[in-house]
């Protein structure tokens, strides 16, 4: 699938150590590139995009950004709602040792999320600092 849209940039996140922007398509939804992710955990980005292309769940896409600049980039993105699934979905004994334990401690939040959701009711967001991945209750486990 290719869509082409301006690079609208809504802000930047960080996720499991790298800064993403966040990029608005044209039906005003938020899109990730996943490039920058892959690399940052040590994946090899070849093998995940594949992986993306076998899974539909995760609404993954090759699309053509054009910038104010006039230049035409292609980035692989899924849509922001999906980003924590794809994430939850990486087997931490394949990144690297130091991406590991951030990507260990982000799939045990959305565990307790999930618990939360399903048992309680809802799930609450506490984190410090917004736009993190990482949440507040875990940080202090990696000190």
């Amino acid at each position: 699938m290719s869509v082409h849209f301006l690079l609208q940039e809504i802000h930047k996140v960080n996720v499991l150590g790298a800064s993403v922007a966040i990029l608005v398509d044209n039906d005003g939804q938020p899109q990730v590139p996943i490039h920058p992710i892959i690399d940052a955990i040590g994946l090899g980005y070849n093998a995940e995009y594949e992986r993306l292309k076998r899974d539909r769940r995760f609404g993954a896409a090759r699309i053509e950004v054009h910038t104010k600049q006039g230049e035409v980039l292609t980035e692989v993105c899924v849509p922001l709602t999906k980003l924590h699934a794809f994430l939850f979905t990486v087997d931490p004994t394949y990144v690297s040792a130091e991406a590991a334990a951030r990507l260990e401690l982000f799939q045990l939040e959305c565990v307790d999320v999930l618990n939360d959701y399903w048992n309680k009711g809802m799930a609450i967001n506490e984190r410090l600092e917004r736009g993190n991945t990482e949440g507040s209750k875990y940080r202090d486990v990696r000190k």
